[in-house]
Formats: structure tokens, sequence, C-alpha cells
């Protein structure tokens, strides 16, 4: 190999050597930026996940409202416990209940971990039989 190499004329070896540093710089590149794509599709799908936590954290506060009014007429049902203010409040939790499920089927195209997506279709199947 080094006869080889000897033999060559020195622009040869010159251009032998820069091509192969060009294309050891040409594969490190494709990776760091195969890398940077990646990072950057999963930020996006981060960002895509982020837009659950607004509604998610309303269906929350709206089934919590729900079971404290539950309890208030269910306590109350001796004096005369108000079923208005359950059917009122059962309407806002539908309501976010609705707007949490179309949330969720606006973002069916982002991929998920599956284990994601058994806990909401769990969770979704949970809320419907109420």
């Amino acid at each position: 190999m080094y006869r080889y190499l000897s033999n060559m004329k020195i622009r040869t070896r010159v251009s032998l050597l820069i091509s192969i540093a060009v294309v050891g710089f040409l594969l490190i590149s494709s990776v760091i930026l195969f890398t940077y794509y990646t990072t950057a599709k999963n930020a996006e799908n981060f960002h895509e996940l982020a837009d659950l936590v607004p509604v998610t954290g309303q269906l929350i506060h709206e089934l919590q409202k729900e079971r404290g009014a539950s309890a208030v007429y269910f306590g109350a049902s001796a004096t005369g416990g108000s079923i208005q203010d359950l059917d009122q409040q059962k309407s806002y939790t539908d309501k976010a209940i609705n707007d949490f499920s179309a949330q969720i089927s606006q973002q069916k195209n982002i991929i998920y971990n599956e284990n994601f997506i058994n806990i909401v279709n769990a969770a979704i199947l949970n809320l419907n039989k109420l």
C-alpha cells in the first residue's frame, strides 16, 4: 500500500487526501443534520401535545366542579338541594368533554407513544360513561 502511494503523483495524493476529508465531512454533516431534524420534529410534536394542556385542564376543572355540585346536591337533598345547579354544571362538563374529544380528534395525525394513545382512549371511554 505504501509503495502504491509513494508511486503516485503528489497531485493525486493531495486529491485523494482532500476527497477522503470531504467524504468524512459530508458523513459527519449528514449525521448532525439528521439529529437536528429529529430534534425539530420532536419539538413540533411536543408543541402539538402542549396544545392539549389547557383543554385537559379545563376538563379536569369542570369534572371537579361537577363532583362538588353532586356532593352538595346529595348532602343537601334532605334540605332540598338544587338539581338545577347540578344540571347546569353537567352541561358545562359535557361541553368540556366535547372540547377535549375534538382536540384529540384534531391531533390524530401526530405520532404519539402507543402507551399514551391507550391511556387517552381509555380516558375518553370512561368520560363517555359519565
